[in-house]
């Protein structure tokens, strides 16, 4: 399903309603295809950040 790295986390922060969770590879091209969980805002890679641990 995913062209990103296997095993790679992200931290993700809704800009519109601020929502921030750590995810995996498969959630941000979830996010992407379908927008926030919480407020259903659309999503663009500038929302994700690589985690760091």
């Amino acid at each position: 399903m995913t062209s990103r790295g296997a095993g790679q986390r992200y931290d993700f922060r809704c800009p519109h309603c601020g929502e921030y969770v750590q995810i995996d590879a498969d959630m941000m091209e979830l996010l992407l295809a379908s927008g926030c969980v919480a407020c259903g805002g659309p999503i663009s890679t500038e929302a994700f950040s690589n985690h760091s641990k």
